[in-house]
């Protein structure tokens, strides 16, 4: 099964549009400034998660770059050529402001993420989740604590992204 972001960009998209302020799972939180974004925080159900483990996964995602100036922060972009040009720009400004992205930060007892509802982010950002709890399983909660639970990686990651097709 694959995440079908274009289906979970309209979907969410229609939902929050109709006024409502989380999407239709309950505990995605969507916020508004310029553009929307969607935090959640992944929590292993039994001790920590693997850190080197994930490092090392990540590292390997051509989309995927650590971020120059915290090193428990990875971001993710819509092409490598953009996500080496965002980890140059940190690395001669270190304040500057993240672009529309998608960020990961993790710690041995959760990982927080912060996802723009673009396609391409929210399919890179999917594949990680997907690894993840195929190594780990979670729960997941947003800001305000509201958990969600699944008897399986696959009912865990509908939940999370939204429906997925066989293709």
């Amino acid at each position: 099964m694959t995440l079908n972001p274009d289906t979970f960009l309209k979907f969410t998209t229609n939902f929050v549009l109709a006024g409502n302020q989380c999407s239709p799972y309950g505990f995605l939180e969507v916020r508004w400034g310029f553009y929307m974004h969607i935090f959640f925080r992944l929590k292993p159900r039994l001790g920590q998660f693997p850190i080197e483990e994930i490092k090392v996964y990540l590292a390997r995602l051509p989309h995927v770059a650590n971020d120059p100036n915290h090193r428990e922060t990875y971001l993710f972009d819509s092409s490598e050529k953009e996500v080496k040009e965002l980890v140059e720009t940190l690395r001669a400004n270190p304040g500057a402001e993240y672009p529309r992205i998608g960020i990961v930060d993790i710690s041995g007892d959760e990982i927080n993420v912060t996802q723009e509802t673009i396609p391409e982010i929210i399919r890179e950002i999917a594949g990680f989740v997907a690894w993840l709890v195929e190594q780990v399983p979670c729960t997941t909660e947003d800001e305000e604590g509201a958990r969600v639970e699944a008897s399986s990686s696959q009912e865990f990651l509908v939940k999370l992204f939204g429906p997925f097709s066989s293709h």
